[in-house]
């Protein structure tokens, strides 16, 4: 007799037929296994697509995670496996021909994971079989055939890889490496790169998703390293939010990891009281070195009931150093955000966000997209001309992400010309379409923030009348205001969401 049968969710990265073609193998031998399976093949992109696969990730059970050199670097496969994890799925990695970093935000997800290679269609089966294992066995009367076993691969430990020494300019994917060469500094990282050299800095970090946030936290905290701080960073987004207790006694133990400091067993925090004294204790006590202390993804915790809770303990550190001789003069802090302070927290007296530096990115100005051309110019001898650098800022105003991507196909890897990536850019199949791809699913995860119907609002009259939306779509960097009227922050998302909403 049969085991219940489990709901899976299987993302992978549409770049490659292989991983279509694998995705749907392991589909349809779920299916046949007795269980339910869900790959978002088929669904016409759109509003009927982001509901689909929001509502099959919300009911799975299990999540199948299929990372290959493409997926790692997909910002919906990133943003699956984000979505999942916050729901507390079963997270079930298989690396697919792949051995290479996976990344600052997957890896604080995968890192602390087992996982499964997969090379050859000669591992598909004895990988199912392991998922039907971990699942609850097969839920059809026909058993999986048994393959001879494997030696499944240990888990990592939560640090990224070594860098291997670069030849040129990655195609874009997440935070930037600080010997990147076209790297675009801007006044942010001046400012930035300044406040390290100081001692008791609180540093606010605000820009929506891919703009440079994590680049710019990541050569702060080189320059705090090069200066002799001790530094740590924790990704929030990768932890779990079930419980307060249980988060502190996460951070505790990513902060234990980052920081070498040893101990039979992490303690178990029990309150934001016995936070504080294991940071004073165990952080600013010994050894004397200043520390930074970053947090990024700050936001990941606003929907916890807990979050003015949590944020007030970071506002208590930055406090505590006005008494003299007190050993929080050593610490710095960093915290990362996409959503507006006042959507965190209410209280001024009670949030970390109103004291201190903070530094707001925005999108690449004109001069900083004729800058970056440049860059691209002296590293391949290639680059656009007036105009075009002209037209591209207006269809992607400036989007950090989104432009550096069009740079690299166009000047680096010289896959696309100018008017093939420009004339059908929110097309399905364009390099763009998952960044699209991830934006419409975040739109739809909050239903009850209605911020879809808002956008649709928006671009069909210049306004809405709902404020709170407006506050959220300019935090996520869908909108922007032009003079009284509130737009679409570039031309492509004003296509592109006008087509699907």
């Amino acid at each position: 007799m049969g085991t219940t049968a489990r709901k899976f969710f299987i993302s992978y990265s549409h770049a490659e037929a292989e991983e279509r073609a694998l995705a749907k193998w392991f589909h349809e031998a779920l299916l046949r296994a007795g269980h339910q399976s869900f790959i978002d093949a088929g669904i016409p992109l759109g509003a009927k697509w982001s509901e689909e696969v929001e509502r099959n990730l919300t009911a799975c059970d299990c999540f199948i995670a299929l990372l290959s050199e493409a997926a790692v670097k997909s910002e919906m496969v990133i943003e699956e496996v984000r979505r999942a994890n916050s729901l507390r799925r079963q997270l079930i990695p298989v690396l697919v021909r792949f051995d290479g970093d996976f990344g600052y935000h997957l890896g604080a997800i995968i890192n602390p994971l087992q996982w499964e290679r997969w090379e050859s269609k000669d591992d598909s089966k004895p990988i199912l079989k392991k998922i039907l294992h971990l699942a609850g066995g097969s839920a059809s009367p026909q058993p999986v055939k048994q393959p001879a076993k494997r030696r499944t691969a240990k888990p990592r430990r939560k640090t990224a890889l070594p860098r291997p020494a670069p030849m040129a300019s990655p195609q874009p994917s997440g935070s930037m490496w600080a010997d990147d060469p076209l790297y675009l500094s801007r006044d942010a990282d001046a400012t930035a790169i300044k406040l390290a050299a100081n001692q008791g800095v609180t540093l606010v970090i605000e820009a929506p998703r891919q703009i440079g946030k994590s680049s710019l936290l990541q050569r702060y905290l080189a320059e705090c390293h090069r200066t002799g701080k001790r530094t740590a960073l924790v990704d929030l987004s990768g932890l779990d939010f079930s419980s307060y207790d249980g988060l502190l006694t996460e951070i505790v133990a990513e902060l234990s990891l980052e920081l070498d400091i040893t101990a039979s067993s992490t303690p178990a925090i029990i309150n934001q009281q016995q936070f504080t004294h294991w940071v004073q204790q165990r952080v600013l006590t010994s050894p004397a070195t200043p520390v930074v202390l970053a947090f990024d993804e700050a936001d990941s915790i606003f929907a916890q009931d807990y979050r003015q809770k949590f944020f007030a303990v970071l506002r208590s550190w930055h406090n505590r150093r006005a008494r003299a001789g007190s050993p929080w003069r050593k610490l710095d802090l960093a915290l990362v955000i996409s959503t507006e302070p006042h959507l965190l927290i209410d209280k001024p007296t009670l949030s970390p966000f109103n004291v201190g530096n903070r530094l707001k990115l925005r999108p690449f100005t004109p001069e900083e997209c004729y800058r970056l051309n440049q860059l691209h110019h002296h590293l391949t001898g290639r680059q656009l001309d007036e105009t075009q650098v002209r037209q591209l800022r207006d269809l992607l105003g400036g989007q950090p992400y989104l432009t550096r991507l069009a740079y690299h196909l166009m000047l680096v890897d010289q896959t696309y010309s100018f008017d093939d990536l420009t004339r059908a850019a929110e097309a399905n199949e364009t390099p763009f379409a998952d960044h699209l791809r991830a934006l419409l699913s975040r739109l739809r995860e909050r239903s009850d923030y209605n911020l879809a119907a808002a956008f649709r609002q928006i671009i069909r009259d210049g306004q809405t009348g709902d404020q709170a939306a407006v506050a959220r779509l300019k935090a996520a960097g869908l909108v922007r205001e032009e003079d009284d009227r509130v737009v679409p922050a570039n031309g492509l998302y004003a296509r592109f969401f006008g087509r699907v909403l």
